[in-house]
């Protein structure tokens, strides 16, 4: 394969990453937890920023606690290694926690993609930080 053919290859990858992730946030904004759960690899790492560590199934739980109204997102660099990704990303998220207070933060994250035998991307950890 040439050099312009692999220059394809990566960008076609990075498409992938990008889309996935919009994926995310629109089955996180929708509340398509069978969708979001469909996203996400069965060994995922969830950091959120302050500091809780979750696998796949608490995820998906407390996710449940918290309703997301909009995210707006700016991927700042998606890089492809084989069969991982890793996006840093800046997104500005509009939700409602269960006790109803309203909130908007600013959160920079790094999402690490895992592409798996049957060929499908899926969120294998995020390392979440709030922008104070």
């Amino acid at each position: 394969m040439n050099s312009a053919g692999a220059a394809d290859t990566i960008t076609l990858s990075e498409e992938s990453i990008k889309a996935r992730e919009n994926q995310r946030r629109a089955a996180t904004v929708a509340g398509d937890f069978p969708r979001l759960e469909g996203l996400l690899d069965d060994r995922l790492h969830y950091r959120h920023a302050n500091g809780v560590l979750e696998d796949k199934r608490a995820y998906l739980a407390n996710f449940r606690e918290v309703t997301y109204h909009k995210f707006v997102a700016t991927h700042e660099a998606v890089t492809v290694a084989g069969d991982a990704a890793i996006v840093s990303l800046t997104e500005i998220v509009a939700l409602t926690i269960k006790d109803g207070s309203h909130q908007s933060v600013v959160v920079h994250a790094l999402d690490v993609w895992s592409k798996n035998p049957d060929g499908v991307w899926r969120l294998l950890a995020r390392q979440a930080l709030y922008q104070k």
